[in-house]
């Protein structure tokens, strides 16, 4: 269980994403880690909520709070600040309200906290549709534009941006998606159980 791989996504213009989802990813990686050896049940993942509840741990209960910030700060400004960090100038403060800001957008792995409930949904609804014989596969690009202008008020320029920016439906993971909303209810509590059992949870953090 030890030799656990991750992949990751990033972008040319902006470093954040990559960051978030390399956590995210690292947050799966470190519960499969953590599984005994053996090939019996109890040594394997309790379920795929289960499994998102750890990286979304990681990624919105670690990675979006001030303690991360002010951890990362100075090593993002040693990266990307120059000699002098002046290439770099923002404070974790600064830092910590532009990942936190809500704003809806096209994208379901770059929307914030409050959105993306909402696009878990829309995917759903689609793919529950579909499994029932409600809407024909072809129907789902008209049907994914219509539902993102009625939750999210976001017109989508094409499938590229809609209905075909995750890889769950072409790997045939139908009804994956409600596990992230699962995963981020679990991830909740353990952050509220972690600060019962750790005081100084955001030290640990920031250390």
């Amino acid at each position: 269980p030890a030799d656990v791989r991750i992949t990751s996504r990033f972008v040319e213009t902006e470093w954040y994403q990559g960051l978030a989802a390399t956590v995210h990813e690292g947050g799966h990686a470190m519960y499969e880690q953590n599984m005994g050896g053996s090939d019996l049940v109890v040594d394997s993942h309790l379920s795929m909520g289960t499994h998102e509840s750890q990286s979304l741990f990681w990624e919105r209960h670690v990675g979006l709070s001030r303690p991360f910030w002010k951890y990362a700060c100075p090593l993002l400004r040693d990266a990307f600040g120059g000699d002098d960090g002046a290439g770099f100038p923002h404070s974790p403060e600064e830092i910590y309200g532009a990942v936190n800001a809500v704003s809806p957008s096209l994208i379901r792995v770059e929307a914030d906290e409050l959105t993306y409930p909402l696009h878990v949904i829309l995917r759903y609804e689609l793919e529950r549709d579909v499994v029932a014989g409600k809407l024909a596969v072809e129907d789902i690009p008209v049907r994914w534009g219509e539902q993102m202008q009625e939750l999210l008020g976001v017109t989508v320029p094409d499938d590229a941006t809609g209905c075909l920016q995750d890889v769950h439906w072409s790997g045939l993971a139908v009804g994956y998606f409600p596990t992230y909303l699962i995963g981020a209810a679990a991830a909740a509590q353990l952050e509220v159980y972690c600060r019962k059992d750790l005081p100084d949870f955001d030290e640990k953090i920031q250390a």
